[in-house]
C-alpha cells in the first residue's frame, strides 16, 4: 500500500497493490499493520454498504467533532463516488479549504483504483 496525501492535513488516497494473474485480480483493501507502518493509525469500529437505486444519488454530509469523530475509508465496489471533504477544523492551515475526488471500481489500476482515509483530526 501507498498513500497519496491530498494537499489536506489527514486526507490521503490508499494506493493498493493489485496482483494479477490467469484468474483475475486481488488487492487487499485494508491491513492495520501496513498502515500503522505508513503513520495511520486506524481501528475498525464498523463496516457499511451503501447502495443507490439510482444514478447521481447524493449522500453523506458528515460533520465530524470530537469526541464522536471517526475514520473513513471508502471504496466503491461498483460505479463511482464523488468524494468532497471540507476542513472545518478553524486552527487547520487548510480551513475551509475543500478537497474532491472521484473514486470508481471500474478503473484498477493503482494510480485510478483510489481509496480515501480521513485520519483522525
Amino acid at each position: 500500500m501507498k498513500l497519496i496525501y491530498q494537499g489536506m492535513e489527514g486526507v490521503a488516497i490508499i494506493e493498493p497493490l493489485i496482483f494479477e494473474d490467469n484468474r483475475g485480480t486481488f488487492r487487499r483493501t485494508f491491513c492495520a499493520e501496513e498502515l500503522n507502518k505508513l503513520g495511520v493509525n486506524f481501528s475498525v469500529c464498523q463496516g457499511n454498504i451503501s447502495e443507490n437505486l439510482e444514478k447521481h444519488t447524493m449522500r453523506g454530509f458528515h460533520y465530524q467533532k470530537s469526541p464522536s469523530f471517526e475514520s473513513k475509508i471508502l471504496t466503491p465496489v461498483s460505479g463511482s463516488i464523488y468524494n468532497v471533504i471540507i476542513d472545518l477544523r478553524s486552527n487547520s492551515q487548510t480551513f475551509l479549504k475543500s478537497v474532491a475526488m472521484i473514486l470508481t471500481s471500474s478503473k484498477r489500476t493503482p494510480c485510478s483504483f483510489l481509496q480515501v482515509v480521513q485520519m483522525h483530526f
